[in-house]
């Protein structure tokens, strides 16, 4: 069975757009002139619209990130910011009053895990802050 032959797009692409074929022009019906002249009204030209400022380029944003990990004593406080231990971590507020503090500062939670210890023996919990850079 003969195979159908491919057509060249890309040669049709790089030799430019393809020549049109020519008709014949076909005849037009006279029209009677008009009867009374047509006045022509200058037309209001649109006002020149004024040029938009070139767009600047967007400075990057850039983030500063906090990794807290959590111990259990008296409830959940976090033990390690960032894999260094807290000084004094039981003292430190709960869980949810620590998470107000960073709202506070600009630290947005974006994310939170948990069951696998990421510093200490026991740090179960982790939550995941970012803020832009000042």
């Amino acid at each position: 069975m003969p195979r159908n032959p491919t057509p060249d797009v890309l040669g049709e692409l790089l030799a430019g757009p393809a020549e049109m074929p020519v008709q014949a022009a076909s005849p037009v019906a006279a029209q009677p002139a008009p009867s009374k002249p047509r006045t022509v009204r200058a037309q209001k030209k649109p006002a020149a619209k004024p040029e938009a400022p070139a767009e600047a380029t967007p400075t990057p944003v850039r983030w500063d990130y906090l990794v807290v990990s959590f111990g259990d004593y008296r409830g959940w406080r976090p033990r390690y910011i960032n894999g260094q231990e807290i000084r004094n971590w039981m003292q430190a507020p709960v869980i949810h009053d620590y998470i107000n503090q960073l709202g506070e500062d600009g630290w947005e939670l974006v994310g939170a895990g948990g069951g696998k210890a990421l510093y200490g023996s026991s740090d179960y919990y982790q939550l995941f802050f970012k803020r832009q850079k000042r």
